[in-house]
């Protein structure tokens, strides 16, 4: 029997993208597909003081969402293990709203309440840790000039919200 065209691709790219040495690290992972698209870390927040406030950790293969109520009473925590399919569309999301351009910090100096947001991201190639208060990046990664995110960081926010089943981030 000949080996399927595509099995030998999805083997294969790992090497053709990675140097030998980091795809080693992970050698138990299920396929190529989910050494590329899923994320080794991932910690992500945003909200205020004075109104919701929304986290979401990836652990091992679940990621935990959790909700809260002012002053950081939870209102639900939900677990859920994002498909390949929906991790590559993620990746595939980050890559096309350039979040490995991100500056580490976005801040708006002008307001001292409002809303807080942070995010840290580990991939095998790529890895971001980048905050903001009341600012948040656009297009070309540089800090937007409104209050109100930015359409780039909206999609971000709207790309975690669709890994975790549609609920409420932002």
């Amino acid at each position: 029997m000949e080996p399927n065209p595509i099995s030998l691709l999805l083997f294969a790219l790992p090497f053709v993208f990675y140097p030998a040495s980091v795809v080693h690290a992970k050698p138990f992972m299920k396929n190529a597909t989910e050494q590329i698209c899923t994320p080794s870390h991932l910690s992500t927040r945003i909200g205020g003081l004075f109104g919701k406030s929304f986290e979401v950790v990836l652990a091992g293969s679940e990621l935990t969402y959790t909700a809260y109520d002012p002053g950081r009473v939870v209102s639900e925590r939900s677990t859920t293990r994002p498909s390949a399919a929906q991790w590559c569309e993620f990746r595939r999301l980050l890559d096309q709203i350039d979040l490995w351009n991100w500056q580490a910090e976005y801040v708006n100096g002008a307001v001292m309440d409002g809303t807080q947001w942070a995010l840290e991201l580990s991939y095998l190639d790529h890895s971001i840790k980048a905050w903001g208060s009341n600012n948040y990046p656009d297009t070309d990664g540089t800090p937007g000039t409104q209050i109100e995110p930015t359409e780039t960081f909206s999609r971000y926010l709207r790309a975690i919200s669709a890994l975790v089943g549609n609920k409420e981030f932002r």
